[in-house]
This record gives structure tokens, sequence and C-alpha cells, in this order.
């Protein structure tokens, strides 16, 4: 029982690490690039910096709108077989944690990057900058978490 009770506490910690280390690595970029200087590796942070803050609302996107075709998928019963339905449905897991990891980490850089306020990651339609399709992201963002915490 012990063994088994370390090899699922060994699992959740290896799953939870993804979004942790996908929030800690651009934070730490961003904090690299925001320093100053001229070495190589502050030049680096902050083009990965650039790279993430404009790409991980797409990223977040995609993998998403991957998530709910997996899911759909997984719902299948009559062209899959059991086995393919277990495997849609690990493949939707996998999507949906690596799509919130990439919606955590899209709202975090914004923030971070002086784009949006804290609050503007909760409450639709109050940024004073793109308020339209700010305010279309995060409600569409306190959608995702309403439906699935019920």
């Amino acid at each position: 029982m012990g063994h088994s009770d370390l090899h699922h506490r060994t699992r959740a910690l290896a799953i939870l690490s993804v979004p942790t280390l996908s929030l800690l690595l651009p934070a730490l970029a961003v904090w690299l690039a925001s320093a100053g200087g001229t070495s190589q590796l502050t030049r680096t942070a902050a083009d990965v910096a650039r790279f993430l803050l404009y790409y991980s609302g797409v990223f977040a996107l995609v993998a998403l709108t991957a998530a709910v075709a997996a899911g759909l998928l997984a719902t299948d019963r009559t062209l899959m077989t059991p086995e393919r339905r277990i495997f849609a449905q690990a493949l939707h897991r996998t999507t949906s944690l690596t799509g919130v990891s990439a919606l955590a980490n899209h709202i975090m850089l914004e923030v971070l990057a002086h784009r949006a306020k804290l609050i503007d990651g909760f409450v639709p339609f109050l940024s004073a900058r793109s308020t339209f399709y700010m305010g279309l992201g995060t409600l569409s963002s306190d959608l995702f978490v309403v439906t699935t915490n019920r």
C-alpha cells in the first residue's frame, strides 16, 4: 500500500510541475529581460519573453480547442474501440492541462508587461486598452472556470 501511495504522489507532483514550470520560466525570462544589460543571456531572455508575450494566447487557444475536440472524440462509443477512447481521454486531459497552463501564462505575461491589470484577468470589459477583445478573453476564461467547476 505504501508503494502505491508513493507512486501516486510522485505522479501528481510530476503532473503539477508542468503548469508550475510554465509559469516560473517565463516569469524568470521577463525578470532577466527587465534587469537590463547587454549580455547574451539578457538578450535571449528578452527574445523569449517577447515571443511568449505574443504567442502564449495563441498556444492557449489552440490547446483548448484541441482539448474540446479530443473530449468530443472520447465520448464516441459507436466508432471507437475502448482502447482508443482511453487514449482520447488521456489526450483530452493532457491538452487541457497544457491549455490551462498556457492561459495562465498568457494572463501572467500580459500583467507583467503592463499591458493589462490583474483585475482584467477576472472581470471582463474593464480594460483601458482593447476593451472589447480583452473583455471577450476574460469572459471566455471565466466561462471556462464556471463550466469546469460544476
